[in-house]
Order: structure tokens, then C-alpha cells, then sequence
């Protein structure tokens, strides 16, 4: 996926170049060439002036595109520590249960295997060091306290998740998520 990511910003950093070369060229061709009488839908620099327009709407994509897979890595990085910290959950809920599962089908071997290579592929970012603040558990020996999320811990979130809840709304439901599995001793 990044590959393709970075194919085509060469190709858009190709096309912006060429255009401004054909920009350059087609100017002294009109000003060496251009009779003095041209009607405005004739006129060539009413077309470069729309070429620029054209131009500065492309370097905008390029932005938005760069934009775009810094949020992908970003939401990559939390599902992958997410995922993570709930397998490892599990495992913890049955040894402590002594409750066994069925052994995972070969899809999701195969889809575990995949997370796990994409984590772990040269890439800046790893499965210790999520982008997205992950909690833990907290200390058997400390008495649980809830801590609302704060507007700072939210913007670390990708900017699509963000867009789909509200900080209040989602405090109020970790509240009472908090009151059920820590108050109530259901761990």
C-alpha cells in the first residue's frame, strides 16, 4: 500500500513539473507569436492562467494525499496495539478462568500473521510504540479511580475517529463501563 502511496506521489511530483516546463515554454511561444487582436476565448494567457488554477488544486491533493497516509499509519498503528493488548487480554481472562477457547481458524491465523508482518515491516512505527495511547491494566494494589479522557488524549486519535464521537459522550460511556467492570469486581 505504500508503495502505491509513494508511486503516485512521483507521478504527481513528475506532472508538476512538466507542467510547469510546458508552462514556461507556451509563454514565450505566445508572447513571440500572439497578434495584437485576440478575443478572450482565443487568448492563450487566459489558458495558462487556468493552468496555474489547475495547478494549485493539484498541489492541494498532493497535500491531502500526504495528509492521508500519515492518518492511515496512524489508524494502522492503534488497531495493531489495540488488537495486541486485546489478545493479550484474552489469554489473561483464561488462565485466570481456566476456560479455553477453540484454537483460532486458519483465516484468522492467517490474519494475525498479516497484522503481525505489517507491524514489524521497516516501517517507523511498532507495536511497542503505538501512535494512540493504548491503558492498561491498572495495579491490583491501587484503588481504581476513574480518569476522564481529555481533549488532549482524544486529538491523539485519528481524525476520523474523533470526527464520530463526542469527548463528553465517550466519558460518560467509559464512566460507566468503569462502574461496571471495576466496581463491581467483574475484571
Amino acid at each position: 500500500m505504500e508503495t502505491a502511496v509513494t508511486r503516485l506521489e512521483t507521478m504527481f511530483q513528475k506532472a508538476d513539473s512538466d507542467l510547469d516546463c510546458i508552462q514556461h515554454m507556451l509563454e514565450f511561444e505566445i508572447m513571440k507569436n500572439l497578434p495584437d487582436e485576440v478575443t478572450p476565448e482565443e487568448n492563450p494567457l487566459a489558458l495558462l492562467e487556468q493552468l496555474s488554477a489547475v495547478k494549485s488544486r493539484y498541489k492541494l491533493l498532493c497535500e491531502q494525499l500526504e495528509q492521508i497516509s500519515i492518518e492511515r499509519k496512524e489508524s494502522m498503528s492503534c488497531i495493531r496495539a489495540t488488537l495486541d493488548k486485546t489478545m493479550k487480554l484474552v489469554q489473561e481472562i483464561q488462565q485466570h478462568t481456566g476456560i479455553e477457547l477453540s484454537p483460532l481458524s486458519e483465516e484468522e491465523q492467517i490474519a494475525a500473521q498479516h497484522l503481525t508482518c505489517q507491524t514489524f515491516k521497516g516501517t517507523a512505527l511498532s507495536a511497542e510504540e503505538p501512535l494512540c495511547s493504548v491503558s492498561t491494566l491498572p495495579n491490583p494494589n491501587e484503588e481504581p479511580q476513574f480518569e476522564p479522557l481529555t481533549e488532549e488524549k482524544l486529538m491523539a486519535v485519528p481524525r476520523r475517529v474523533r470526527s464520530t464521537v463526542k469527548l463528553d459522550d465517550l466519558n460518560s460511556f467509559y464512566s460507566e463501563l468503569f462502574k461496571y467492570f471495576v466496581l463491581n469486581n467483574n475484571r
